[in-house]
This record gives structure tokens, C-alpha cells and sequence, in this order.
């Protein structure tokens, strides 16, 4: 089986994919969603074309197709599934936008700030329902199986920015409460993503066990590295300043690591004593945290849950696919968006 070396706008990078197919899968991918966004409100559609056309890394239904792709496949079960992945994603962002007042994301101004709260609520029920459509249709004998665990992981996202917003500016945040929160923001439809592709392409269940804990394991990391790039991301890459995370009191691990270190602890905890901290007291914060060993700290995090990630990839079959998902692991630790 041939590699093919593809780089493609929207998603994750350049990567190594298997030449058989997973690149024709993907853009069957792009295609499906541009059918199923489709609807009889023009506004709708307009989002939704806003969203699809605006790129994004489709991590997901690529992990979805990979781990399809591992076992016996079911190509256009594994094409349906990677589809409501991305439509799940795409409405979590909407309703985060929305919820964080964002006015851009990656550069690109959010639905929000287009349309206003109140469609873009709307619009966000209607891929998160497109989704759950999606995959009830299916012909497939476990479609009502993949239909509970999308709207488990829906359900597990939606806490944990719940969990997030109530822990706002609260230093005393441990580092197991920060990975809980990472795991149902974040890490939860990533394990979602990838069991799901076992299961299309009729893993055992210990096979399918292993790329849930990969796709776990992957989205800790993933998490991991986008919080540091609240700190050492260039604006004109990320879209978005340094410090916004901090700012609003999303405290992330850098930040508590740098809580336990006595030096910087009492001032830090005066600063975010509650309330939105200066654009100086970020500044100060951000130097600190540069300086006082807290970056390496998350980065060797980081690492450690990509070598776990991989470790898991013992249980899948040798070939194009596994080492594409060994790269894509890989390439979380240098993503620089």
C-alpha cells in the first residue's frame, strides 16, 4: 500500500496518508458536509457555508477514517461517522464562541459576531441534531450504539465548559481538576472519534478499547499544547492575543503549575483575586510563567500523553494507517494553532 504526502487546507497540517483511499475519503468528507448542512432556512445555510468554507483541522473525522481504515472498514459507514464528528465539533465551537463573547477565532470573525447569539444558538442545535440524524440513518447493526455515544460525548462537553465557567479565576484549581475539564471538554469526542472508527471497521473490543484510550491520550496532549499557545503562540498565526485564556480566567496548566511555586503564587492570586486582571498584570503573569520553568512543565505533559497515545497503537494492525496516526500524535507537540 502506497503513502501519499498531502497537504490540505482545513486540516491537520501536512501528513503522510495512506494512498489507498483516506485523502478521496476525506474529501467525500467535505463534500457529505455541504450536503447535510443543507436547509430550507437560507440563514442556516449561510452559517453553516461560513463554517465549512472557513477551514479547520477535521482531526476528528480523520481520526475517525484512520481507525476505520485499521480493521475491516465500511466506507461509507466510516464517511457518516467522521461527518457527525465534525458537525458535533463545529456546533461545540459555535456555543463556545458564544458563551466566551469571542469576537474571532483563528483570525476569522465567529458566528456570533456575524449573526448575533440568538442564530447562532440555533445554528449550533442544528448540527448537533444534523449529527445525531446522521448517524440513527445509518446502515449499520451498532448505528443506535454510535448514536449514545455521540450525544454521551455531547453531554460530557457541555459539562465540562459548565465545570470551566464555575472555576473561573479560582487559584486553587488542582491539576486533577484541570485534566477532568480537559477530558470532557476535549479529550472525551477525541476518544469518541476514534472508537467509533474501530467499531465501523469491526474491531474487536479490545481493539476498539486501545483507540478510545489512543484518541483519550490524544486529545490530553492536544489540550495541553493549545494552552500553551495562550502563551508562546504568535497572534498572526493563532488569531488571538497572548494571555486571552488567562485573561478570562480560564486557568490552565501552566498556570497552576506556577501557583505551587512559591516565588510567584501570592502575587499571581492577587492579581486574579476574582476579577479580569490588567493587560500589565497578564503581561507580568505571562513573563513569569516564561521564565519560571512552568512552559517545560506542560510541554513534558504534553509529551508524556502523545507517548501514551502511541503506546496504544500496539493493539492496531501494522500498516499506512497506524503511522499515520503515530504522526499525527507527533505533530500535536509542534502545532503552532
Amino acid at each position: 500500500m502506497g503513502i501519499q504526502a498531502i497537504e490540505r487546507p482545513g486540516t491537520f497540517e501536512a501528513l503522510e496518508l495512506p494512498a489507498s483511499g483516506v485523502a478521496a475519503d476525506l474529501k467525500r468528507v467535505e463534500e457529505r458536509l455541504q450536503e447535510v448542512t443543507s436547509s430550507h432556512s437560507q440563514l442556516i445555510g449561510d452559517v453553516c457555508n461560513y463554517l465549512i468554507f472557513g477551514g479547520g483541522k477535521r482531526i476528528r473525522p480523520l481520526l475517525v477514517l484512520l481507525c476505520a481504515r485499521s480493521f475491516r472498514h465500511d466506507p461509507e459507514g466510516a464517511i457518516d461517522v467522521a461527518v457527525a464528528t465534525e458537525l458535533i465539533h463545529m456546533a461545540s465551537l459555535i456555543h463556545d464562541d458564544i458563551i466566551d463573547n469571542a469576537r474571532t477565532r483563528r483570525g476569522r470573525a465567529t458566528v456570533n459576531s456575524l449573526w448575533g447569539n440568538r442564530t447562532s444558538v440555533l445554528a449550533g442545535d442544528f448540527l448537533f441534531a444534523r449529527a445525531l440524524t446522521i448517524l440513527s440513518r445509518m446502515d449499520h447493526r451498532n448505528r443506535l450504539g454510535l448514536v449514545r455515544l455521540m450525544a454521551e460525548a455531547i453531554t460530557v462537553m457541555c459539562e465540562g465548559e459548565i465545570e470551566q465557567a464555575c472555576q473561573a479565576f479560582n487559584c486553587d484549581l488542582t491539576e486533577a481538576d484541570y485534566m477532568e475539564q480537559i477530558r470532557k471538554k476535549t479529550a472525551h469526542l477525541m476518544a469518541a472519534s476514534c472508537y467509533a472508527g474501530a467499531v465501523i471497521g469491526r474491531a474487536s473490543k479490545r481493539e476498539a478499547g486501545a483507540m478510545m484510550r489512543y484518541g483519550l491520550e490524544l486529545g490530553y496532549a492536544f489540550q495541553i499544547t493549545d494552552d500553551l499557545l495562550d502563551f508562546t503562540g504568535e497572534e498572526r498565526v493563532t488569531g488571538k492575543p497572548a494571555g486571552l485564556d488567562l485573561s478570562s480566567g480560564i486557568l490552565t496548566l501552566p498556570i497552576l503549575h506556577i501557583l505551587r511555586d512559591a516565588r510567584f503564587s501570592a502575587d499571581i492570586r492577587r492579581m486574579l483575586a476574582g476579577r479580569r486582571p490588567s493587560r500589565d498584570d497578564v503581561k507580568t503573569i505571562c513573563d513569569w510563567v516564561s521564565s519560571s520553568g512552568a512552559l517545560e512543565y506542560a510541554r513534558r505533559k504534553a509529551r508524556h500523553h502523545v507517548e501514551a497515545a502511541k503506546a496504544c497503537l500496539a493493539e492496531m494492525p501494522e500498516g499506512p494507517s497506524r503511522a499515520c496516526l503515530e504522526d499525527i500524535a507527533d505533530r500535536v507537540l509542534v502545532r503552532d494553532r
